[in-house]
């Protein structure tokens, strides 16, 4: 039987660590302590709206929607009650009643304006007013307006703030909360709150504002305001300074100023009903009102609106009628008009039109065009456009499905569920296609997406580590046991041995597992979401940094609940491609492209330059071989348990020219590309297509072997024996193969697609990504000097540096062992710039270090050489180069360290940015060695700056114009005498 009561105030993980409570735990709680009913208003966002939702509808417990607003009363803005303090944020919760008002509150989250330096966003007074039908209004915990004001003495105005509340939503849409955790400052205004309530006719309602879920989660709250305190924003991976931590925090740890401050206590919980009725049990009403509001509050999240984009098409012409028109005469103008490319044009023509999914292919295609305008370069990725002929007709994809022998398929799904789409870019590019969307949709139509970021076991180790007070190297065995992104229970077989009872790193440990899973900070998603209608109406969104609008839900969310998301994922070879200003190449049959990648010259081919590739032997002379190889090094890291040198046994099979398994040779003409294994999804639906009727489809061979494969797992840990495969799927199986020519091997077919569907790949997006790869094989073959260039470049763009005392080793008068050093160092790395310099070493290329008066910002190939730009300089950024290059074009050319000091502008260019530049040799070519500038640079500094202070080409420098070009023909003389530093010296 249910309890008359309903908790209509709490907050989850995704209160950005003011609440403790994951989304399951609120739910199993409810369904505990019998409650009909739950809420879910979570600070500032609707982040867990959809699983909490789903979840609770799942258990049986109706879910209430709401969100916790931040309210700014901003004097001296006139018709603002209590507003005596300038910019005050006060906490206002609301609950959705209906449609209405969940557009409402879309749109007050929508048009909120963000709190510089925090992830708060508010809702200004006045916007309140517009935008309240369809919403019931909480008056808030003790960060609310109204109680703010009585404990803060402020009466004179409570009563004013009160009625507004009241008119602004409606009297019988406010209600004034009653609190009692126990708290002095809940004595002090609670009376006066209820005489308040009683004057002015307001109704009374009991919260218990929970912040995690049963009364033991109390210590991961503290945790999270713990970790909070001391990381601000997203958590950063390097170490701070443990004296510095020791004397900020003068011996306590953050977790004891949290105690101290008092936030909170261990009665912010979903507390049970027989208490908050013994706590209540004079306030009857308001106890029964909780359950008023829930009965209330009918909004159904599946009901909220989510119409499909459309594409602007010209008078009289429909989506449908366009699309057919455009793939036509694409298909014709690539020369691909015979009979089975029409056929299969018209078949996925057909799909398309009865999903109604012509405007996503336009939409796709009307991007592909814009980006070929711009010079953009672009690929098909995941998604069913790279497998499309459709697409390869409108050019949103170079990739032939015919030729390749993909299969489009467009997944069976419930209702309007909709499939996202996806076109790689170079991330220079993805924001110009962005704005072409928003320009030609609106930008009310159009909003970023982003992913929220959980604590991983490493981080949560040194978060908590931190909360504590407790020094990393007191962890660092826990660090060091844990492999990768894996989980904390993985140490569960050695936390005695690694983190004895009692031990700091046992409590570490313990408060990791707390919080480990919790999110703790948001980061862009490469993707938009596209409506047709304002989605400020449709999906709850917060403005962005920029100014556009971000989703509040998470991209497998928007695609499951039937919004169109278009993903821009970046890619390494389109970087490349677009700093080259090539064209990609039309045919994938270029022999000098293969036999690059034959003679293991892979450097800059990405993913082929790193592990696992360069441990494969497989040698592609053809695009369907590098195919195969790029799926062996996707199958080598995924390494699955039952068979943990796949890749290496399908290599052996390629290498010698096996076809087909040994005990179902019929199956040659599928597997033949890779060695008789079945690796890739279109395989099993040419095998279901070839040798049964399709009753038995793909995805229920996949279903069906990942169950197999958690019981397999279970048994395994519990030390039982398997149960088989399962017989449902058996004997279906067995008569989709009934009259086929497997039908005597049906049992050998389906262990084999039993074994090979947990790790099984999709041949298009291997294909996609093989079209990349070959593409940067093309220009290496064609253009090897500008190539390693616009590598060097790219790399350096996507942040990475060249490395403490390597880049010198470039210089040819240095002595061999620093070049072997070099070498040495840079053994196994794949991706560091100095494995693309020893490249060029080895090709026979020259790269010269950067300098101040020859390099651009990025790397350039001039003359058979190569140029490193400023860009591969450690420790400078955007605006130091273009200070530095602005510089140099108005006096034409730095004459010597002199002349560069009086130049540049030292707001921008001050000591850091110098020392960085000297260090990397960017004035060597003027005969100053590092060592000896280094040293004398803060004399120039300081005649520099002027005696007040001024900065920033200041002509009182000129006076010591003359003593600063004296020091620098020290430097100059102590250079040529052959006493200069072969390394970059220590800083």
């Amino acid at each position: 039987m249910r309890v008359p009561f309903v908790h209509l105030h709490n907050h989850s993980t995704y209160s950005w660590y003011d609440g403790a409570a994951r989304v399951n735990e609120l739910i199993e709680q409810a369904v505990r302590l019998r409650f009909g009913a739950l809420a879910l208003t979570d600070h500032g966002n609707m982040h867990a709206a959809v699983a909490f939702f789903e979840k609770a509808l799942a258990s049986g417990i109706k879910p209430v929607l709401g969100c916790e607003l931040y309210v700014r009363a901003n004097e001296p803005a006139e018709g603002i009650p209590g507003g005596a303090e300038q910019f005050n944020l006060y906490h206002l919760p609301v609950l959705i009643k209906n449609q209405q008002g969940y557009a409402n509150l879309c749109r007050l989250l929508a048009t909120s304006t963000p709190l510089p330096g925090t992830r708060v966003r508010y809702v200004p007074w006045e916007r309140l007013h517009s935008h309240t039908e369809g919403l019931i209004a909480l008056s808030g915990c003790l960060r609310g307006h109204i109680p703010r004001l009585i404990i803060e003495g402020r009466g004179d105005a409570v009563a004013a703030v009160a009625d507004a509340y009241a008119q602004i939503f409606g009297r019988d849409n406010f209600y004034v909360e009653l609190h009692d955790h126990g708290k002095t400052e809940e004595r002090v205004y609670a009376p006066e709150v209820i005489a308040l309530a009683r004057r002015l006719g307001l109704q009374l309602v009991v919260t218990n504002d929970s912040h995690f879920a049963g009364f033991s989660d109390f210590y991961r709250q503290e945790l999270l305001l713990a970790i909070a305190q001391e990381r601000a924003g997203p958590i950063a991976a390097d170490e701070p300074d443990e004296t510095e931590l020791v004397l900020r925090r003068q011996g306590t740890s953050p977790l004891q100023e949290i105690r101290e401050l008092n936030h909170y206590n261990s009665n912010y919980y979903l507390r049970p009903y027989e208490e908050m009725a013994e706590l209540f049990a004079d306030f009857p009403d308001a106890l029964a009102a909780t359950v008023r509001i829930s009965e209330r509050c009918n909004f159904r999240l599946e009901s909220a609106p989510r119409s499909r984009p459309h594409f602007p098409t010209p008078p009289g012409t429909t989506e449908a009628a366009l699309l057919v028109q455009l793939a036509r005469a694409g298909l014709q103008a690539r020369g691909k008009a015979s009979l089975k490319y029409v056929r299969r044009l018209d078949s996925e023509l057909d799909s398309i039109t009865e999903r109604r999914m012509e405007s996503y292919f336009l939409i796709l295609h009307d991007a592909a065009e814009h980006a070929r305008a711009l010079g953009i370069p672009y690929a098909a990725g995941r998604g069913i456009a790279s497998s499309s002929l459709v697409a390869h007709a409108l050019r949103i994809t170079d990739v032939d499905p015919v030729e390749c022998g993909l299969y489009f398929d467009i997944p069976a799904t419930s209702g309007d569920h909709l499939i996202h789409m996806a076109i790689d870019v170079s991330n220079v590019g993805r924001r110009a296609l962005v704005d072409h969307l928003a320009a030609r949709h609106g930008t009310d139509r159009v909003a970023m997406v982003e992913e929220l970021v959980p604590f991983h076991a490493h981080t949560a180790i040194r978060e908590c580590a931190r909360a504590l007070g407790v020094k990393i190297r007191e962890v660092e065995p826990l660090l060091k046991a844990l492999p990768p992104k894996a989980p904390l229970r993985s140490l569960a077989s050695r936390a005695a041995e690694l983190a004895p009872a009692g031990s700091k790193a046992r409590e570490v440990l313990d408060a990791a597992l707390k919080v480990e899973s919790v999110p703790h900070h948001a980061m862009p998603h490469h993707s938009v979401v596209v409506s047709a209608g304002p989605l400020h109406e449709a999906l709850p969104s917060s403005p962005g940094p920029d100014g556009r609008l971000v989703s509040h839900f998470a991209p497998q969310t928007l695609d499951r609940l039937g919004f169109l998301r278009i993903e821009f994922p970046g890619s390494n070879a389109l970087g490349v491609l677009h700093i080259m200003r090539e064209p990609a190449p039309d045919r994938t049959d270029d022999p000098a492209a293969y036999s690059l990648i034959a003679n293991g010259e892979t450097a800059g081919l990405t993913p082929l330059d790193g592990p696992p590739f360069r441990a494969l032997r497989v040698r592609p002379q053809s695009f369907e071989q590098l195919i195969a190889l790029k799926a062996l090094g996707r199958i080598a890291t995924l390494r699955p348990a039952s068979t943990p040198n796949l890749a290496a046994d399908i290599e052996a099979a390629i290498l010698a020219g096996q076809q087909a398994p040994e005990k179902l040779p019929e199956l040659a003409s599928i597997l033949a590309e890779t060695g008789g294994f079945v690796v890739f999804h279109e395989q099993v639906e040419a095998m279901l297509e070839a040798f049964t009727n399709r009753s038995v489809r793909r995805s229920e061979i996949v279903k069906a072997a990942l169950a197999r494969r958690e019981e397999e797992r279970d048994v395994h840990l519990s030390g039982g024996e398997t149960g088989g495969r399962p017989d449902r799927l058996a004997a279906g199986f067995k008569r989709a193969v009934l009259g086929s020519r497997l039908k005597r091997h049906s049992d050998a077919l389906l262990e084999m697609l039993l074994d090979a569907a947990p790790r099984l790949l999709s041949k298009a997006s291997v294909t996609a990504g093989a079209l990349l790869v070959y593409w940067l094989a093309y220009l290496k073959a064609h253009h090897p000097v500008r190539f390693m260039a616009a590598s060097l470049s790219f790399r350096a763009e996507e942040g990475a540096a060249l490395l403490p005392s390597r880049i010198s080793a470039m210089k040819t008068h240095l002595p061999a062992p620093f070049r072997a050093a070099l070498r040495a160092s840079t053994a196994g790395e794949g991706l560091g710039l100095e494995s693309l310099i020893l490249e060029c070493e080895r090709k026979g290329i020259r790269v010269n270090p950067p300098d101040i008066n020859l390099s651009s910002a990025r790397c350039e190939a001039r003359d058979g050489e190569i140029q490193l730009g400023f860009e591969t300089v450690p420790g400078i950024g955007e605006h130091v180069i273009e200070e530095v290059m602005r510089a140099r074009d108005r006096v034409n050319r730095f004459k010597g360290f002199t002349d560069f000091v009086l130049a540049v502008d030292h707001e921008v260019v001050h000591r850091r940015p110098m020392e960085a530049l000297i260090r990397e040799g960017c004035f060597d070519s003027m005969g100053l060695a590092a060592v000896f500038l280094l040293e004398k640079l803060p004399l120039f500094i300081e005649m520099k700056h002027a005696p007040d202070g001024a900065t920033a080409r200041s002509e009182l420098f000129e006076g010591d114009q003359t003593q600063a070009e004296a020091i620098e023909a020290e430097i100059r003389q102590q250079s040529a005498g052959g006493l200069t530093s072969p390394l970059r010296p220590a800083p």
